[in-house]
């Protein structure tokens, strides 16, 4: 007999669960079997008695039952930990050239709820935003420096970007800071990566996220191919990175424009690191910007 309590949801969420999506919300619950702890195991079942997953519960959160598994035969011990990150980082290592900056985990679409890491060279920034990955982030760090050395990648630190708004929706503290590993904390907040052919200067202190936007490297490719001999306007570029994409591609010209004059510092430095010499930075409220091109003015507006 299984030792979790029960969480029966409602014929609408049951439904829903055919496609296994990941979350159980608050106002889905139908019926508690049992008592538990925030943070404890619990399996959810249908309003039919049908087994369908087994997640942490967090009554702080609307989000009531993160899914971590749907196999009745899973053991929640360190080996489960350790199969779930090595098929993450596995995938990763099949789809990139190399592990030299990427997104290794990637929330939900790899199980783990409410958790990003990002690896900018020996520096992982980590992102959790909820009770569940919280309460695994020692044994998480710990399997992901293990099998990361096994590849031949070796971490300095891992950084926490534990700031989000949505740490405080699960009752958690918001802060952020070097986690030590070792005891020991890198003595820099700031690395320069490579990818696409363009550097990048990576402030993973204060940049947005984590950092940078590394979930949309293969979009950013995607821009060399159809940016030639075109007048480029992109919009909220942030620190550049669609920009350079379409001036590597051959555009004729970049305007790049965001509102934050802070990220657009970092994006002139970038621009002068790989010495684009046809893109121009704009700090202004995207929308107004738009309202105020004329038809004809860009061939390829991002």
């Amino acid at each position: 007999m299984r030792a979790y309590s029960k969480i029966k949801i409602n014929k609408k969420a049951s439904k829903r669960q055919e496609s296994n999506h990941p979350w159980i919300f608050d106002n889905e619950i139908e019926e508690v079997i049992g008592s538990y702890n925030n943070g404890d195991l619990v399996d959810v079942i249908s309003f039919k008695d049908k087994y369908i997953g087994t997640g942490y519960i967090n009554d702080n959160s609307k989000i009531r039952v993160r899914i971590i598994s749907r196999n009745t035969n899973d053991v929640f011990d360190e080996a489960f930990f350790e199969r779930r990150i090595r098929y993450a980082i596995d995938y990763r290592k099949n789809v990139l050239d190399n592990l030299d900056s990427c997104r290794l985990i990637f929330g939900e679409a790899d199980y783990f709820s409410g958790l990003t890491v990002d690896k900018y060279n020996k520096i992982l920034v980590c992102e959790i935003n909820s009770l569940a990955m919280d309460i695994n982030k020692e044994l998480i760090y710990k399997l992901i420096i293990k099998i990361l050395a096994e590849y031949g990648y070796y971490i300095d630190g891992i950084y926490e970007r534990c700031d989000s708004e949505l740490r405080s929706k699960e009752g958690l503290n918001r802060y952020c800071g070097f986690y030590p590993i070792d005891g020991k904390i890198p003595d820099y907040k700031s690395t320069i990566i490579e990818e696409n052919g363009i550097k990048y200067i990576i402030d993973f202190e204060n940049g947005q996220k984590t950092g940078f936007f590394l979930d949309q490297r293969f979009n950013r490719l995607a821009i060399q191919k159809i940016a030639k001999d075109k007048n480029v306007l992109d919009v909220c570029t942030c620190t550049g990175s669609f920009g350079f994409n379409a001036s590597i591609g051959g555009a004729k010209k970049v305007t790049s424009v965001d509102i934050s004059n802070s990220s657009l510092e970092i994006a002139k430095k970038n621009k002068e690191l790989n010495k684009f010499n046809n893109i121009e930075y704009v700090c202004s409220d995207a929308f107004n910007y738009l309202d105020g091109i004329k038809k004809g003015e860009y061939d390829f507006i991002i």
